[in-house]
């Protein structure tokens, strides 16, 4: 199954009217979008009307994401990379999930090598 875990990023540019972010959602295939709970918590902070947004599963941060943290904390740091803490957490719940990061944000290329992990970035995709 194909996960897409939509980043806060992404669903403010969605919620902004961003055809390319638009597109993505209406051309790519999918069999399901997630919205990890951190995510979700920044797009409200934001103010944005998440309504349509409203019926998807949110992935919520339990002891298995705080694991996979770590282990991220701990590859980065190895790598001499340095994240948003709320972006090492979101790719936590998306390794977790089994999910694809779909976000607008280029912190996530630190972990294009991780384990695991994989992300769509909006300004990079065709």
């Amino acid at each position: 199954m194909r996960k897409w875990s939509l980043d806060a990023s992404f669903m403010i540019e969605f919620l902004s009217g961003n055809e390319k972010a638009a597109k993505l959602l209406e051309n790519q295939e999918y069999d399901k979008l997630v919205i990890p709970s951190i995510a979700l918590m920044e797009v409200k902070w934001s103010d944005k009307d998440i309504g349509k947004f409203d019926e998807l599963e949110v992935k919520e941060f339990g002891k298995e994401e705080v694991e996979e943290l770590l282990e991220i904390k701990e590859y980065l740091e190895k790598n001499s990379s340095i994240i948003n803490k709320l972006d090492i957490m979101i790719a936590a719940q998306a390794v977790t999930s089994n999910s694809t990061v779909v976000t607008r944000d280029n912190d996530f290329q630190e972990l294009e090598d991780y384990k695991d992990f994989q992300h769509i970035n909006l300004d990079t995709e065709n």
